[in-house]
């Protein structure tokens, strides 16, 4: 129970709760790919229209990845919002062994069920997001990644 107008408490009930687990993966927007993953995690916490997600993903073979990288499987689409990653964005806890492009960050794709890898080519470049092919390495113990976000649903 929360809340008060004016000094006086007023009784309301969170109703909308939830928490559990969910299995994050990788892919590319043009062509999935397939992905073998040693390690793939992920946690959620929902109150009313704002999710929270963290997870960790750890491959040990891909292939065929092609398109924007992201990170799919989200609990709940993010909001349907203006412009990109405006219902919001996350951050990465550590990285490793990625291929020629690295990840910086990530945000929900609008009305998906996506967190898009962002990545940085130089310094004081655009940043933008990670290109599958180029980002994601086909070897043992790669593409590591350590992420949380929290974002709007509808």
């Amino acid at each position: 129970i929360f809340g008060s107008t004016g000094g006086v408490v007023t009784s309301k009930t969170l109703d909308d709760y939830e928490e559990g687990t969910w299995t994050p993966i990788y892919a590319g927007s043009t062509v999935a790919g397939t992905f073998v993953y040693d390690i793939q995690e992920g946690y959620y916490t929902k109150v009313g229209n704002v999710v929270t997600v963290t997870g960790r993903l750890r491959t040990d073979s891909v292939s065929g990845a092609t398109g924007n990288a992201y990170i799919g499987g989200l609990p709940y689409n993010g909001k349907n919002a203006t412009f990109a990653g405006s219902s919001g964005c996350g951050s990465l806890g550590q990285t490793g062994t990625f291929n020629t492009e690295y990840p910086i960050g990530l945000y929900v794709g609008d009305n998906q069920a996506r967190l898009y890898l962002t990545t940085q080519p130089t310094v004081n470049s655009t940043i933008n997001v990670m290109n599958a092919a180029n980002g994601f390495q086909n070897a043992t113990n790669a593409n590591g990644l350590f992420f949380s976000c929290t974002y709007i649903t509808n």
